[in-house]
């Protein structure tokens, strides 16, 4: 999997050559015409980027009965997998782990890239979750499944992937604690303290521990939808 390219620049650029061109054919003269033409561009850039950024949730207008559709965003210059069905579809599923067959103890730049098969477990990648928040509003969802059964789910009303939260793997280590957090089979995540919230930790290693129970995961995913304004 790629890294996350933006396409944002030749796109302005191109409409841009194309937009002095149109000023010369039409002899604009007057300030007003300028400015008003100048602001129908930057409309026109603004809407493409959001199209691009919203490719789930064309997805979800196709209402379709399948609960993933593997979807290209060529912003992103990469597939991604959008969920459907929850809570009215629309999401953009960034990891998911099902059988802990894939390896997740892996170094900073293959977190930064992504890793692993859109149709069974992957990480899509930290550059890509950074350019598809750093401009608007998403909320996440953490979906688990459990060996006995249980099944559990949290919604964060935003996130956000920028660096005032480092991500921290077994060869960089940014969190807040004097261990490496990522180190021993734990695997990336954006630590603070080292936490039993392990969702990237090697696959039979206890996840979560409420004070009560210990958990071991059947499923664990992790999605994020933009927010409306």
């Amino acid at each position: 999997m790629g890294g996350a390219t933006s396409v944002s620049a030749l796109v302005v650029w191109a409409l841009l050559f194309s937009a002095i061109d149109n000023f010369a054919q039409a002899e604009i003269t007057d300030f007003d015409s300028l400015k008003a033409a100048f602001l129908k561009l930057v409309q026109r850039v603004d809407s493409l980027e959001q199209n691009q950024r919203l490719v789930c949730e064309r997805g979800v207008s196709a209402r379709t009965s399948e609960p993933y559709l593997i979807l290209r965003d060529d912003t992103l210059a990469r597939d991604i997998r959008c969920d459907t069905q929850t809570d009215g579809g629309g999401w953009i599923v960034f990891q998911r782990r099902d059988s802990g067959t894939l390896d997740f103890d892996r170094p900073w730049s293959e977190y930064r890239n992504g890793f692993g098969d859109l149709n069974s477990e992957f990480w899509l990648g930290n550059e890509a979750l950074h350019w598809l928040t750093k401009d608007y509003k998403y909320e996440m969802q953490a979906d688990i499944r459990t060996m006995d059964g249980r099944e559990m789910y949290n919604v964060y009303g935003s996130f956000r992937v920028d660096s005032d939260k480092p991500f921290s793997t077994k060869d960089r280590d940014n969190d807040n604690h004097e261990d490496n957090c990522a180190s021993s089979g734990m695997g990336g995540f954006w630590f603070d303290g080292c936490t039993y919230v392990l969702p990237n930790s090697v696959w039979t290693y206890k996840f979560w521990n409420t004070g009560q129970f210990v958990y071991f995961p059947t499923l664990f995913e992790f999605k994020i939808r933009r927010v409306p304004i």
